[in-house]
């Protein structure tokens, strides 16, 4: 459906002169990868608003998606379900956040200090929709262990300032994609041996 709006608008376009034909499979991927990503927001954001916790869907998405981005991890293959699993994602993480207002800092603190070791240890995973390739590897590495470090130093800063809802947040985020990162290498070690 997306794919099918984007190519009448990127037709129209070109109808009217304002791109050119050769362009056009570029325009139709870049309005696609678009209208997904207005489309998540506008959810995220109607999630937010009707769960009383836009700010933190805000940080959730803001702290998620540069670690996903920069791991890999376990990926879904249709539009659709992709769409209601990361729709199912912020819910438990909304329900979770919640959950973790009665734990202390210390707790928190530690908590994010092993799930950043292990999030740095565990190899990144690659999937069609984010492929690492041979050369790129040791790029990604280097941004996965910048994505990391920066979280973690935010989220102790926000414990120092009393700002609960980003380490909160952090910790959420390095658990879900941790939990992401074991899956999609146990898919790919059982591709491997078949």
């Amino acid at each position: 459906m997306i794919n099918n709006f984007s190519n009448h608008i990127v037709l129209r376009l070109v109808e009217a002169h304002l791109i050119s034909t050769e362009d056009k499979e570029i325009y139709t991927f870049g309005l696609s990868q678009l209208t997904r990503y207005v489309i998540f927001l506008l959810a995220c954001t109607f999630l937010g608003v009707v769960n009383h916790n836009l700010l933190g869907i805000t940080f959730f998405v803001i702290f998620f998606i540069p670690l996903r981005n920069t791991t890999g991890g376990f990926h879904l293959k249709g539009e659709l379900s992709c769409f209601l699993f990361s729709i199912l994602t912020i819910v438990i993480y909304s329900l979770l956040q919640t959950w973790l207002e009665m734990y202390s800092h210390r707790f928190l603190g530690m908590f994010i200090i092993i799930l950043a070791i292990l999030q740095l240890v565990l190899p990144s995973v690659d999937h069609a929709n984010n492929p690492i390739h041979h050369t790129g590897f040791k790029l990604f590495r280097f941004y996965k262990i910048k994505v990391i470090i920066i979280e973690t130093i935010l989220s102790f800063v926000a414990i120092y300032s009393n700002y609960w809802i980003v380490p909160r947040t952090i910790m959420i985020v390095l658990l879900f994609n941790l939990i992401s990162n074991v899956i999609g290498l146990l898919i790919r070690r059982k591709s491997l041996v078949q």
